[in-house]
């Protein structure tokens, strides 16, 4: 299965602080979360790309995306 997952466990998949760190996702980093559903990752993503970051959410259920929108509207750095 080649080395793509290496470094990240299992138990990362579910937790979306994890899967970030082993993205090396980090202040001002451009993010892609391809099929992002409710946003459990991409969230996680713009925590850590901060303010200065971007994060791209792609679904193909383009009725999850008008909230995604208005979730990263309201996003403040914490």
């Amino acid at each position: 299965i080649g080395g793509y997952n290496k470094g990240v466990s299992e138990s990362s998949f579910l937790n979306p602080q994890a899967a970030v760190a082993a993205c090396h996702i980090s202040e001002g980093s451009r993010v892609a979360d391809l099929s992002a559903g409710s946003g459990f990752f991409a969230r996680a993503a713009a925590r850590a790309t901060g303010p200065q970051g971007q994060v791209w959410a792609v679904d193909a259920h383009q009725s999850l995306l008008p909230r995604l929108k208005n979730l990263g509207l309201g996003y403040t750095a914490s």
